[in-house]
């Protein structure tokens, strides 16, 4: 630092510039100055003020001696950045710019960036100062002004120097209590240097792992990796490699880290190649979890359909290029729906997973077993030869000939098998495992049965069944035709049944018997159920609108009949158009109500208790029994037309078909049931039925199937011609 001139110490500068220089920081710069200015000035108080950056104004830092001993008005400790608006300071400013009043000096303290303070020196008695005092004020201001820069510098240079420490520490700090591991190899993978947590992670101290060779501490299927990854390193100073492995632990075992290797060997300050380490264990766990969940089955612990799926699509490839053969086998439990009745969810659970046990007895490690639902399996088998795939077979079929002992149950579990070929049946996924379900089908409880090349076309039928019916269901392309039943007593209309009709150019000649068999099998059955149930609902109601109200049967199928929300989305529906029950009717095939004999009697007792009537649909043609009949809340039996058809027999099977009639007639008598006579095409068959005692009919002769806008001309027209009502009678 250098003074504004050069004092002597006559000229009274040096003591101040000496009392300046020598100030080690501010408290003593401002005492020392005060002191000396005051001496050299022979002044009674010398004060100095300082700016305040929060405030921006100037405060009184230093005063010699205290102040309120001169005797002059006494200045504030708080004055405005410019003194010449505070109170006592009111003089305007001398033809040098000083503000000043008698006996009172202010010099400011400033640098080119701006006013830093204020210099006040007083004296008494009151009197003008000289221009040499003046100067000497100015001078010591300045050199004021000059120390504060130095000492201002020197508090940034120490402020910086205790951020620089304190980073320092704290990245110590972080890098030595570190989750992660970060270890420095040399160029040839030798260990210089490790952070405590490597010892937290493997439970190696540094004095362990310095000096040796870090593909040491690799699990020995990861070292080839990571010797390539590491020549990668060497090559590309700078430029991070990220990679997985397995770390050996102390003690035994592995831990999965991810590690990041960057090149510093360029680097003076590092001289090495750095990995950082993160233990990824858990990661490794979950994606294992997610893995296991998306590809194996929860309760057998097999190969579920996708993983089936992807399994069966990698060996198509080398089955289409001729490399390899291959057979699959599905397999299905027969009557499974029974067991869950009979024995419930839990034991059935035990069910299957002895089933899957027995399986795997007759399996090796070149057999691919998996679960394709909820009672198939799947079984692959590296080989088209059919000698190979019979035996199999025969293994698993053999393997059920005792009964499963569950708990104390002894339980008869029968499977079938049917068996595909690949390429023989099929070079796709989708054909080939439908071919299988195709013999398995075909195939006896308790048998098996390959694929017959014949069936091919079949199965392409209903393929393509399925996919135009899925697009005309989702698109609103279907339509209820509506057929009448007469009362046989008096020929008035007794109601409606409702019939899908689904007009597809492409498919004329499917009936609705095949049609209902492929959506079931399609699994589309539920959606279609409710969506004819729905339509039917809201022609009721437009025909309610019309003046026009109908008495309407509805088919349900095996699959809706089993469905635990079966009579909550019928009454919504029913509650939605208005329709009251006693005006529908609900037809189920025998067939259907004795697949499942428990759950279908809570299905038709929720539906009873909604005021609906019930039918049993084709009957004779099923197995049910009396004792099964009996149990059942229906209001009806409609007697199959097979029976009606052997009436325009000639001979003894008219005779018979007559007998099966007046039979049925007398067993629904017994359980106070009405009778409906379907299928009645010809007037013999019309007073056949009638004779036998039937209570109505329907069919061609009397009437075909009506779309719902017909009905209220084709009523009128009834009416004419005698009928007595429009809503049939009770």
């Amino acid at each position: 630092m250098s003074a504004p001139s050069s004092p002597s110490a006559e000229s009274g500068l040096f003591p101040i510039a000496h009392a300046v220089i020598r100030a080690p920081d501010l408290d003593a710069l401002l005492a020392s100055v005060t002191e000396a200015v005051q001496g050299q000035l022979g002044l009674v108080r010398c004060s100095i003020y300082l700016v305040d950056v929060n405030s921006l104004r100037l405060k009184l830092q230093a005063s010699s001696p205290e102040p309120g001993i001169s005797g002059l008005s006494a200045l504030p400790d708080d004055l405005p950045l410019d003194p010449s608006q505070s109170g006592p300071l009111q003089t305007p400013p001398d033809n040098n710019g000083k503000t000043s009043q008698p006996g009172r000096l202010q010099v400011p303290i400033s640098d080119p960036e701006g006013t830093l303070g204020l210099l006040v020196c007083e004296r008494t008695p009151a009197q003008e100062f000289s221009d040499e005092e003046r100067e000497l004020a100015e001078q010591a201001a300045s050199l004021i002004a000059e120390r504060l820069a130095d000492l201002h510098a020197d508090q940034q240079a120490s402020e910086a120097l205790r951020v620089l420490e304190k980073r320092e520490q704290k990245f110590r700090s972080l890098v030595e209590n570190a989750f992660d591991c970060i270890v420095v190899y040399d160029r040839n993978a030798r260990i210089l240097y490790g952070t405590p947590s490597v010892t937290r992670l493997l439970g190696y101290t540094i004095e362990d792992a310095v000096g040796k060779i870090g593909l040491d501490f690799i699990a020995e299927e990861d070292r080839p990796d990571t010797v390539a990854i590491w020549t990668s390193v060497l090559q590309n100073p700078g430029v991070p490699f990220r990679l997985q492995l397995r770390l050996l632990r102390k003690g035994g075992g592995f831990i999965w880290t991810e590690i990041m290797l960057t090149n510093c060997l360029d680097d003076p300050t590092v001289n090495g190649i750095v990995a950082n380490f993160r233990d990824i264990s858990h990661r490794k766990a979950t994606e294992r979890s997610i893995y296991r969940l998306a590809n194996f089955d929860r309760l057998t612990e097999l190969p579920n359909r996708s993983f089936l799926i992807s399994q069966l699509k990698h060996s198509m490839v080398d089955c289409e290029r001729g490399e390899k053969s291959l057979s699959i086998l599905k397999i299905g439990i027969n009557q499974f729906p029974d067991l869950v009745t009979t024995y419930g969810r839990a034991v059935s659970e035990l069910i299957l997973r002895e089933v899957v046990f027995r399986f795997q007895e007759q399996l090796d490690e070149m057999h691919f077993l998996a679960r394709a639902g909820e009672y198939e399996f799947v079984v692959l088998l590296p080989t088209s030869k059919a000698y190979e795939a019979s035996r199999l077979a025969y293994r698993l079929l053999r393997a059920f000939r005792n009964r499963l002992s569950i708990g104390h149950h002894n339980i008869r579990v029968r499977i079938s098998i049917g068996i595909a070929r690949c390429p023989q049946d099929g070079t796709s996924v989708e054909v080939l495992l439908g071919n299988a379900q195709l013999a398995r089908v075909h195939a006896k409880p308790g048998g098996y049965a390959f694929f017959r090349a014949e069936e091919g076309d079949r199965l392409l039928k209903r393929l393509a069944i399925a996919k135009d019916f899925s697009l005309d269901l989702e698109q609103g392309n279907l339509a209820v035709r509506f057929q009448p039943r007469v009362f046989l007593e008096d020929d008035t209309v007794a109601g409606f049944e409702a019939l899908l009709d689904w007009q597809n150019s492409e498919h004329r000649d499917v009936s609705n018997q095949e049609l209902i068999q492929v959506v079931e099998d399609s699994g589309q059955i539920r959606a279609l159920g409710q969506w004819v149930f729905a339509e039917v609902c809201r022609q009721m109601q437009w025909l309610a609108g019309q003046g026009v109200h109908i008495k309407a049967a509805v088919n349900l199928s095996a699959m809706e009949l089993v469905d635990s929300d079966l009579g909550q989305w019928i009454g919504r529906t029913m509650a939605t158009f208005n329709v009251p029950a006693e005006n529908l009717e609900l037809e189920i095939t025998e067939s259907a109500a004795m697949t499942n004999i428990e759950r279908s009697l809570k299905s038709l007792r929720d539906l009873k208790a909604l005021g609906l009537h019930l039918a049993i649909d084709d009957f004779g043609t099923g197995y049910s029994s009396l004792n099964y009949l009996k149990r059942l809340p229906i209001d009806s039996i409609k007697i199959d037309k097979s029976f009606i058809d052997d009436l325009d027999s000639e001979g003894e099977a008219a005779a018979e078909g007559e007998r099966m009639i007046r039979s049925i007639v007398s067993l629904a008598r017994g359980f106070k049931l009405n009778v409906v006579a379907e299928g009645v095409e010809t007037g013999s068959q019309y007073r056949a039925v009638k004779e036998a005692g039937c209570d109505e009919a329907q069919g061609f002769w009397i009437a075909a199937a009506l779309p719902a806008v017909e009905i209220p001309a084709w009523l009128q027209n009834r009416n004419k011609t005698g009928a007595v009502s429009a809503k049939g009678r009770d």
